[in-house]
């Protein structure tokens, strides 16, 4: 009876392996990637090198500026892993997306960082700003991978975008703060930094926005 139980175990392990490296196959063919998003006009933009806090930067062949503006890739501060063995050794962002003249800012799961002044040079004007501003207590922690709502207000600013919207919160408990406590530290935030409430503000789950309304 042991031996079924060890091959399934095996079977287990090698299963696990095998999507591990499957992902990480899919992490490391930027060229593959770029060109099935070449509709599309893809600007890819790298960690500013003045950056202390960018945990890495991407590889030689996301280096590269293309041609067009429609979807950029932009710098994120975060931590990547598909295993315990490849620790920040694939790419990871937002997005800079450019539809009906309007330029919109995904930051995706990022820390407070510098990156959001250059993000902000670049790009500028921002229509609108997706920034998070949930899941980062502890702060020992998170800090380096997850901004609270206070540096989301100074991430706003620092985008100078005209209107933003907060997101990644509210959905389940994943860290220690309470799960509605990111709505009130975003507004607290915003008065100490005098930025209306119709400059950064959040969305009921499933309602919709129109840019300028």
């Amino acid at each position: 009876m042991e031996r079924p139980v060890k091959s399934r175990v095996r079977l287990v392990i090698f299963l696990v392996v095998l999507i591990a490296a499957a992902a990480r196959a899919i992490d490391f063919t930027p060229t593959v990637t770029l060109k099935k998003l070449e509709r599309f006009s893809v600007k890819v933009l790298t960690f500013s090198a003045g950056d202390k806090r960018a945990s890495y930067k991407p590889p030689a062949g996301w280096t590269s500026e293309g041609t067009g503006d429609a979807l950029t890739l932009t710098p994120a501060q975060h931590f990547s892993a598909r295993s315990p063995f490849d620790r920040n050794r694939a790419l990871w962002g937002g997005f800079m997306i450019v539809a009906a003249g309007a330029r919109m800012f995904f930051a995706g799961d990022s820390a407070y960082a510098s990156l959001f002044r250059e993000v902000g040079r670049r790009f500028d004007p921002i229509d609108l700003a997706l920034l998070p501003i949930g899941a980062y207590e502890p702060r020992w922690f998170m800090q380096s991978i997850h901004m609270n709502p206070a540096e989301a207000a100074q991430a706003h600013l620092d985008l100078r975008a005209s209107e933003s919207v907060g997101m990644h919160f509210g959905t389940f408990q994943l860290t220690t703060e309470g799960i509605d406590e990111p709505l009130r530290a975003l507004e607290e935030a915003c008065r100490t930094r005098d930025i209306p409430p119709s400059r950064f503000r959040t969305l009921p789950f499933g309602e919709s926005l129109r840019l300028g309304q």
